[in-house]
């Protein structure tokens, strides 16, 4: 059979010792050895070029597979229908632009208590843990937050891990990651059973959504109820957590990117924009071949699993000159970043499974960066260390920064 080149690693481990040592070079390295397809090992394959990354996506044979969880595939087919399309709902640009005075307010609430240094993740999945909570389950939101981390520092080991460890074996990381998930279910179950008796009213949030009959599906069970709300939860925090961290990073390093922001909304967008494109949250997306393929002229077996890297797409001289380099004129009207094909561009993925809350995480983000050059000064420590992150996101790790009162000018 035809399939991509790659590296052979070592007899024992293959390529997971050398990945493991450096993630984001080691993709890198193969990328500009092998091309836009190449195989990890003899069950995964890489596509790294934006016209492949784009056909994985876009493509019905390549498949979404489990989240982190592991419950999605747990439902039926309607009843995944039925939540993605209510989460949709929620989540679409007009219901997001609602949410608009709500996350502004929370915001400004955050940055009053800002310290003159802050820890950038930790600082900011509070932000977005709060607004989550309340996108979800709107005035019973201040109930849930704690489980909620809880349950996100279980699942730091295994989405950070190259390969998921089949379910039967007995190591501590799915155990906790259970545990964590049985206690915050078993708190969301309660407020739908609340809910449903009438104790305790209807609110504007995802939950409602969710709990709405359709004609279609009907009524939505409790088991793929409480398994949305976990999933939504997190997804609406963890992104938008790594894109503003490295949003602040490069407003720190970078005067002309606050002064750009400060300027209104299309100057703060484009902040978001290349900040996303250098260093983007979802460093990689994950398809199951579900049937056998070609992908690029190479053939790939039923079961492979493909990842797609919007980090190595991001990165493609093709597209984006000096592709490491902070530059913001690339998003001006006439700039490379904004006229590169559909796919050479891919913060949120693209096609019909588009990251769904793609419009929640930018209202996040530019109104973060947007209220922060109106109110600070951001400014890296010296002799702070931290490192890129490439885990479940990809996050600054260890990022803390000087905040100093003043506005951009």
């Amino acid at each position: 059979m035809n399939r991509p080149p790659g590296p052979r690693g070592s007899r024992l481990t293959g390529n997971l010792a050398a990945y493991e040592q450096d993630r984001l070079g080691f993709v890198l390295e193969q990328t500009n050895t092998y091309g836009p397809v190449w195989s990890f090992d003899s069950r995964t394959v890489v596509a790294a070029g934006a016209d492949e990354a784009g056909e994985v996506l876009t493509r019905p044979e390549f498949v979404v597979g489990t989240d982190h969880l592991h419950r999605e595939m747990s439902v039926s087919k309607a009843q995944r229908s039925h939540t993605r399309s209510a989460r949709m709902l929620g989540l679409r640009p007009s219901a997001v632009t609602g949410w608009t005075s709500r996350i502004t307010a929370t915001i400004e609430s955050s940055l009053s208590g800002w310290p003159d240094e802050i820890d950038v993740v930790a600082e900011l999945r509070r932000l977005t843990s709060g607004l989550g909570a309340a996108l979800c389950f709107g005035e019973d939101a201040a109930t849930m937050v704690e489980r909620e981390q809880e349950l996100f520092a279980a699942l730091t080991p295994i989405a950070g891990s190259a390969f998921r460890m089949p379910r039967w074996v007995p190591w501590s990381a799915p155990a906790r990651t259970d545990r964590a998930n049985r206690e915050l279910e078993s708190r969301i179950q309660t407020l739908i059973d609340r809910r449903r008796t009438g104790q305790a009213a209807a609110s504007d949030d995802i939950l409602t959504l969710l709990m709405t009959p359709t004609g279609r599906h009907g009524e939505l069970d409790d088991e793929p109820l409480r398994s949305a709300l976990v999933s939504t939860w997190l997804a609406a925090q963890s992104s938008p957590t790594a894109g503003m961290a490295w949003v602040l990073l490069d407003l720190a390093r970078h005067p002309e990117a606050r002064e750009l922001a400060a300027q209104g909304l299309e100057g703060t967008r484009a902040v978001v924009q290349e900040s996303m494109r250098v260093h983007p949250p979802t460093w990689l997306l994950e398809r199951t071949v579900a049937e056998d393929t070609e992908l690029a002229g190479y053939h790939l077996p039923a079961g492979t699993m493909v990842k797609c890297s919007p980090y190595l797409v991001h990165r493609d001289e093709r597209y984006f000159t000096d592709p490491e380099r902070f530059r913001l004129d690339r998003w001006a009207p006439d700039g490379e970043g904004t006229r590169a094909p559909r796919f050479a561009y891919l913060p949120f993925g693209v096609g019909a499974r588009v990251c769904m809350g793609m419009a929640w995480s930018m209202a996040l983000m530019t109104n973060l960066t947007h209220l922060i050059v109106r109110r600070f000064h951001l400014r890296e420590l010296p002799g702070a260390t931290w490192f890129p992150d490439p885990g479940r996101e990809l996050i600054p790790r260890g990022l803390r920064l000087g905040v100093v009162s003043g506005t951009a000018g």
